[in-house]
This record gives C-alpha cells, structure tokens and sequence, in this order.
C-alpha cells in the first residue's frame, strides 16, 4: 500500500494538519504530541498556548531543508490538544507556589551520554 501524496508547493492551511500536512496518523512516520502546560512557568502566562500557535504557524513554513531535503513526505502529524491535559493545567496553575525564599532541596543525579557526565545537585522544590 503507498503512502498518500502530498504537493509542498501548494497553498497549505493549518486546518488540514502540522505545516499543512493532510495526513493521517497511521500514515506519518513523525507524530507530535502538544502538552498546552504553563503551570510551572515563572514568567508569566501564555506557554499553553505554544501547540496551538505551532500549529497555526506551521503553515508559514517552508518545508524543504537543504540538509535533509523533502522529510516531510515521511509524514508529520500533530496530535489534537487533550482537554484533560488542558484541564489538569488550569487545575495546576492554582495550586500552592513554593515561597521565594525557601531552600531548594538538594539531590544528586547523574546523566551520561557517550563521554559526557553532567551534575546536577539541586533541584527546586515543589
């Protein structure tokens, strides 16, 4: 069974997928999984609404890349946006904050990939 075509050159719209992309799940290679979640943001708000202004944004995009070509006729797909996760994230942004002035909690983790060991000894607390 062939893949389902798709034509870069023409006009795209969002509507139709990620970069204008009208392909099905089962028929991408690539699947994107939007998390909207801005309950540990310190900044201030709008980093929920990052997945939905990708994907709007998306369309503007030129899919051609002088490294690796025509990647998207492999397919890309973004999944929609899950109202539990968008749900969960207003329930979060309300919960208590950790004062300013508390001591973060130190713990002592250990990543390694290929030849390189980076510490990290404090993590913020909750």
């Amino acid at each position: 069974m062939s893949k389902p075509s798709f034509d870069a050159t023409t006009t795209v719209s969002s509507e139709f997928g990620i970069f204008g992309i009208p392909l099905d799940f089962a028929d991408c290679e690539l699947i994107l999984l939007p998390v909207p979640w801005e309950a540990t943001t310190s900044y201030g708000p709008g980093a929920s609404d990052g997945p939905a202004i990708i994907r709007n944004a998306s369309e503007q995009i030129d899919l051609f890349d002088l490294d690796y070509g025509k990647v998207f006729e492999r397919g890309i797909h973004m999944l929609p946006i899950d109202e539990k996760i968008l749900a969960l994230n207003q329930s979060a942004k309300s919960w208590p904050k950790r004062p300013s002035n508390s001591s973060p909690i130190k713990v002592k983790t250990r990543f390694e990939f290929k030849n390189c060991v980076t510490k990290s000894t404090k993590l913020a607390q909750l």
